[in-house]
């Protein structure tokens, strides 16, 4: 970067974000949608959004424990981990009586749809241990599954996504896991499931990804993407640079912006922020390309605090952020394999409690410093 860029950069972090900088700057709060999503994975409590505190600043205690530390936060994960074992024991148990009827029923009563995708993991991990007669027949739990409207299309592609993303730990004790896999998928476009580019957008990365050679050179035309963004402040083409990027690789798109801006500052994370928002809102981000990204640096934290002490708390108001720009599903929060042990456990566990709190979207659209709406605005949370 030039000295006249740097000295733009370094005197750019104390002026206000404008819309000429960054596509509208801040996002307007959106209360509804992701509030009604996140009350469903924990709709045990009713305090989530009780209205005691106006201010439209984080306060410092909201990375503090509450009272019954982690109570709230286990609440979820005993959620996810309690749909999981019930959708399992019901796959295992069809596969002994072969009762469709009792096996949707089973998945209905637990009454978990925003868990739903887990799914298309769940039976797909049992017929890898089931004999071939067995399998073939459980290929149309997919389809019966759709029919009673208990799983989407578009959650049979997420839970696809998420098999691919699995992929590398099943080979290991699944050696034909990949060709098995592409095999459902396929038996899924024949059966109006599934649009086949899910399938070939899944092959096309995993193809690419094996040739570290191009993947090299696409995370450094990323890399000239990013820091040309947060060091110019200029949104408009951005989503084109983003579109002319190979799609298999968008999720180092969303990694990037977000571990290049946790080591600048407040102002360049404002940026990354509206930028995720706005990709994800025109469609040219799909949502599972940021939570990929998003993943892979949970997986890194204890890396990422060498050069970032504080990315515990930054990564945490960066997802909790995005849920509320709709750029995240709150079933992200709880649909991972981390583990509790995990710093990356604990950043989820912060973004929950952000959520929670009274005026949770007001107080992160501002969680940066900058907020491109009106007091009027502010007051209609308050």
């Amino acid at each position: 970067m030039s000295s006249a860029a740097k000295a733009k950069f370094n005197a750019s972090t104390t002026k206000p974000i404008t819309a000429a900088a960054a596509k509208g700057g801040a996002l307007k709060v959106r209360e509804g949608s992701w509030q009604d999503d996140l009350e469903a994975l924990d709709d045990v409590s009713n305090e989530i959004y009780q209205e005691k505190n106006t201010s439209t600043t984080i306060p410092k205690d909201a990375f503090v424990a509450e009272p019954s530390p982690r109570e709230k936060a286990d609440v979820q994960v005993r959620d996810i981990a309690f749909f999981k074992k019930s959708a399992r024991e019901a796959v295992l148990d069809w596969c002994s009586f072969f009762d469709d009827e009792m096996f949707a029923k089973r998945i209905e009563n637990v009454d978990r749809p925003v868990f739903h995708p887990v799914l298309v993991a769940t039976v797909v991990r049992c017929m890898l241990d089931q004999p071939k007669p067995v399998q073939q027949r459980m290929k149309h739990l997919f389809l019966l599954l759709n029919t009673r409207r208990i799983l989407t299309a578009s959650q049979l592609g997420s839970g696809l996504r998420q098999l691919y993303y699995q992929l590398d730990d099943l080979l290991l004790d699944y050696p034909d896991a990949h060709h098995f896999i592409k095999d459902c998928a396929k038996d899924l476009v024949d059966q109006n499931l599934l649009d086949s580019s899910v399938v070939d957008q899944l092959e096309s990365q995993r193809s690419l990804l094996k040739d570290s050679a191009q993947v090299a050179k696409i995370k450094s035309r990323i890399s000239e993407i990013v820091h040309e963004y947060l060091y110019s402040e200029i949104f408009d083409g951005l989503h084109q640079q983003v579109q002319d990027v190979d799609q298999a690789m968008h999720f180092e798109i969303a990694k990037q912006l977000i571990s290049v801006s946790l080591d600048l500052h407040d102002r360049q994370r404002e940026l990354t922020s509206v930028a995720l928002a706005e990709l994800v809102g025109i469609g040219a981000l799909r949502r599972e390309s940021l939570e990929r990204g998003i993943q892979i640096l949970l997986e890194r934290v204890e890396d990422l605090q060498i050069d970032v002490p504080d990315a515990v708390n930054q990564l945490s108001q960066f997802i909790a952020r995005a849920v509320v720009d709709e750029a995240v599903s709150p079933a992200f929060l709880v649909t991972h394999s981390l583990h509790e042990n995990d710093l990356g456990f604990e950043v989820l566990r912060r973004s929950s409690n952000l959520l929670k709190q009274p005026k949770a979207g007001a107080k992160l659209a501002a969680c940066w410093g900058f907020l491109d709406v009106g007091d009027e605005d502010i007051e209609s949370v308050a």
